[in-house]
């Protein structure tokens, strides 16, 4: 029996109240299987995973007898079924239902499965590799209440997600021992004694952890202005920039010529001062100095208004219907004058193989192609045609052949967008009858 006590003081204001106790005991698995609609005749009680979905169910039954003695449905305040899920190929949900008559797990079939009750709940499923827990409190206080009625739980794909399938580890799995559980929280496990007198304190514990650091306090409010500081000593000066060179001399004026003494007179007063004479001519300019650095870029005016929109230009011919030809291949009936349909052909061989066309198309333009059909010589034969664009397989085609050669409507996954430049050719899977048999495709480009 496992069976585990968990007691939960609860503090409030300081005052340390009486002590909650409740316990949890594990049932005991006597039995997992599952039954299949597709094998109805089968049981699976030794394999080890539980398969649900695709007709099958799950089938699994618990022992209470691990429950302490005299327990009633008001000691059962909760009960969990756990499952482990191996593998889940299709997400959805289960529903879970009560068995209502015996069955056994070594012969357990569909055919033999047991009668169900109504379900009682539907458990979301969504991922693998994870336990999922289920609420059976209910299903388990009428089992202690009648325990005549303890014939296990079925699981089921819901049906609100009837694709549902899950694969579920049963008893038998030993990789992971994830075998189901049904876990049984009591209130108590019957009265409770009397109290026995107190053990000695215990030693004290060591010092916890430092808790983490508070919140900053607020900033207080800002202190008194304190004295200026005394003013900092003067710089050094900087040193004085290069002088600039100087300009050339301007040329001397012409010495006038000198007359012929007189004789001396007596000497006169001191005559006036004469007006300056005009200034000589301006000296040559100096060299150039050097280009000083460019300055910082200006911000970018405001963007333009759009120009208004140019008319439109006038549609160009149409082109050819017929595409160009690539890779030495040919084209069959390229003199059609259909616009708009391309022929592409296939030279029939002996061998069961996937034939390529023996045409391929360089489209011309850009367009749409829809309107398959299919013209052989007289072979009564369904084929499978796929169309490629680029080497790459876009469309798949169901054509089938008459036995007169008439030309007939393949059925086409849709129409496909061809760009212009586009590589167009078609390839067949199975067997053409015969050398001398052709088989040609046309296809429509709107």
């Amino acid at each position: 029996m496992h069976l585990r006590r968990f007691i939960r003081p609860l503090v409030l204001s300081g005052v340390c109240l009486a002590p909650l106790s409740a316990w949890s005991a594990d049932a005991i698995l006597t039995g997992d299987t599952y039954v299949s609609s597709s094998s109805p005749s089968s049981a699976y009680g030794t394999l080890p995973f539980l398969n649900v979905g695709n007709g099958s169910s799950a089938l699994v039954q618990f022992d209470l007898s691990s429950l302490p003695a005299g327990i009633t449905s008001a000691n059962i305040t909760k009960a969990n079924l756990i499952l482990y899920v191996e593998r889940l190929p299709i997400t959805g949900a289960l529903d879970l239902s009560p068995a209502t008559s015996a069955w056994s797990e070594l012969t357990a079939t569909f055919n033999t499965s047991p009668s169900l009750g109504s379900v009682a709940s539907t458990i979301p499923i969504s991922a693998a590799q994870t336990y999922i827990v289920v609420d059976v409190t209910s299903i388990v206080q009428g089992w202690v209440t009648t325990p005549s009625s303890n014939f296990g739980i079925d699981l089921q794909a819901s049906t609100t997600s009837p694709g549902t399938v899950a694969l579920l580890d049963a008893k038998e799995n030993t990789t992971g021992s994830h075998a189901p559980r049904l876990e049984v929280i009591l209130a108590s496990a019957g009265p409770t004694g009397p109290q026995g007198p107190a053990g000695p304190a215990g030693p004290q514990g060591p010092a916890g952890v430092d808790g983490p650091a508070g919140p900053t306090g607020l900033t207080g409010p800002a202190g008194p202005a304190g004295p200026a500081g005394a003013t900092g000593a003067t710089g050094l000066t900087g040193p004085a920039g290069p002088q600039g060179p100087q300009g050339d001399t301007g040329p001397v004026g012409a010495t006038g010529a000198t007359g012929p003494a007189g004789p001396q007179g007596p000497a006169g007063p001191t005559g006036l001062t004469g007006p300056a004479g005009p200034a000589g001519p301006a000296g040559a300019t100096g060299a150039t100095g050097l280009t000083g650095a460019t300055g910082a870029t200006g911000p970018q005016g405001p963007t333009g208004a759009t120009g208004p929109q140019g008319p439109t230009g006038a549609t160009g011919p149409a082109g050819s219907s017929t595409g160009t030809l690539l890779m030495g291949k040919i084209i069959l009936n390229s003199s059609s004058t259909t616009p708009g349909v391309y022929y592409l052909g296939m030279q029939g061989n002996f061998s069961f193989a996937t034939n390529e066309s023996n045409a391929q198309l360089l489209m011309p333009a850009a367009c749409t192609l829809s309107g398959f059909q299919a013209q052989s010589d007289a072979v009564l034969e369904s084929k499978l045609l796929t169309l490629r664009v680029n080497g790459a397989s876009v469309s798949g085609i169901s054509c089938t052949l008459n036995a007169t050669g008439s030309p007939t409507t393949c059925s086409s996954a849709g129409s496909v967008g061809i760009n212009a430049g586009d590589l167009v050719d078609v390839e067949m899977d199975g067997t053409v009858h015969g050398t001398t048999t052709n088989i040609r495709y046309s296809m429509t480009c709107k």
